[in-house]
């Protein structure tokens, strides 16, 4: 059986073109703050698409607000810092958004090495 949370973050998925995406956890995101149990993250988000791709998902975002009760929230991460500091998620198998019968998406692109997350590594240096 499927959760819902699974089933809209395979839509988030479909709306985000094949990005990379998942919910926030603590992988991705330091610290705890108000509604990261629906929060979702899209990576590979040029700065000119974000406008585009929050108002793609405002109606979804909307019909989950009014079925569950609780707003959704969305992070999106630049292709640039995708690569400094995410660039794991492309390897990474989207075992939370397959749905039966339906494909599982695009394969993970090749990233050269693995840049598994360290403490902080998320954090951007502080400028000179």
């Amino acid at each position: 059986m499927i959760s819902e949370r699974d089933a809209i973050l395979e839509v988030v998925r479909r709306l985000a073109s094949n990005r990379p995406t998942r919910w926030v956890d603590k992988k991705t995101s330091a610290g705890d703050f108000d509604g990261r149990d629906w929060t979702i993250e899209v990576f590979d988000v040029a700065n000119i698409d974000c406008l585009a791709l929050r108002e793609t998902l405002w109606d979804l975002f909307t019909a989950v607000r009014k079925h569950t009760g609780k707003p959704m929230s969305l992070v999106t991460h630049t292709p640039e810092d995708t690569n400094s500091f995410y660039a794991w998620v492309r390897s990474e198998p989207n075992r939370d958004t397959a749905l039966p019968g339906v494909p599982r998406g695009t394969p993970p692109r090749a990233i050269g090495r693995d840049l598994r997350p360290t403490p902080r590594q998320h954090i951007r240096p502080r400028a000179a």
